[in-house]
């Protein structure tokens, strides 16, 4: 028995690991305890009422922005005051290092990634997938505190409810960093934000030429959608930018409705959209990966079909 301790690098992130965290903590007969730290320490109340029993905040310098050390020893300490049986940690660029260090501190395991939590013979499990998408791993945690980082866009974010849980602000003791971030710099996307999309329409090698991308463009707008691609449109031959790259090396994206257009459906690609709700491929080629996962598929030459497709948007919308 024990608690299930929750926290993220970002708050969207932090409300979707409480709805998979309530569940567990459940099963193991403890509370969902999130810690809210640096910048969200000013949500607390928020993460309370979205699923958390406590919420622990602290606003040490230290911990804003980002930097790997203090956090690694925030988590620690944290771990020490709570004492839970199970630590789940937003995956990111910024908090998967931090995760692997304090696995390494406390001797246990860290499982990286994982997807479709549960407990199994009273053990955190649950999947990876691995040598760029190809495989799927199952892993079970052995010891606790049985720590996984866990991917975003899983789950919808549990809608708040009433007043929520008790919110209390710790003191940590927290070593200055070794580097100083002297500047940071927002890269610009412009008007895209393939995560927050419902509707993504994504180009593919079945587009013949950059010009033809005014199809997807097309079919996007009159959807009131978004333009995605695969690795080979962003990254070699440059028709977007690695805003529109949706990947196991570019964007993540969990819309409502993904319509690929002349996406062949590689696993690399599949990584980033396996979430989309409903799959729809236009393809000339019935054996593509993507026709056959899809939800529905349009067997034909895209270059004739996404033309009469935005013409028969237009006027269901009264465009």
């Amino acid at each position: 028995m024990g608690d299930v301790l929750v926290t993220a690098p970002d708050a969207e992130h932090g409300y979707e690991l409480l709805a998979q965290a309530g569940p567990l903590a459940a099963q193991v007969g403890g509370k969902v305890v999130y810690a809210a730290l640096g910048d969200q320490a000013a949500q607390a109340k928020e993460f309370a009422t979205r699923g958390a029993h406590r919420v622990l905040t602290c606003s040490d310098p230290a911990l804003t922005p980002y930097q790997t050390e203090p956090y690694t020893e925030a988590y620690l300490q944290l771990i020490e005051k709570v004492k839970p049986s199970i630590v789940l940690i937003g995956a990111t660029i910024r908090s998967k290092d931090a995760a692997a260090r304090v696995a390494t501190k406390l001797e246990v395991g860290c499982g990286c990634e994982i997807m479709n939590l549960r407990l199994d013979g009273g053990r955190l499990t649950g999947e990876r997938v691995y040598f760029s998408g190809r495989s799927l791993a199952t892993e079970r945690l052995l010891k606790d505190p049985q720590i996984a980082t866990v991917p975003a866009r899983l789950v919808d974010a549990p809608a708040p409810q009433g007043a929520g849980g008790s919110v209390e602000a710790v003191a940590l003791k927290l070593t200055p960093p070794k580097a100083k971030i002297v500047k940071r710099e927002k890269k610009e996307s412009g008007s895209v934000h393939l995560e927050d999309a419902d509707i993504i329409v994504s180009a593919g090698r079945g587009i013949k030429k950059k010009e033809d991308l005014k199809l997807a463009e097309d079919l996007a707008a009159a959807l009131g959608g978004q333009v995605g691609c695969t690795r080979p449109i962003a990254a070699d031959l440059k028709w977007l930018g690695d805003a529109h790259w949706i990947g196991l090396s570019g964007h993540e994206v969990k819309p409502k409705a993904y319509i690929g257009l002349g996406v062949s459906g590689q696993i690399q690609h599949v990584a980033g959209m396996r979430s989309s709700k409903i799959i729809v491929a236009i393809n000339k080629d019935e054996e593509a990966p993507l026709v056959k996962i899809s939800d529905y598929a349009v067997v034909d030459d895209l270059y004739k079909v996404v033309p009469a497709l935005v013409q028969a948007v237009k006027k269901a919308r009264g465009q």
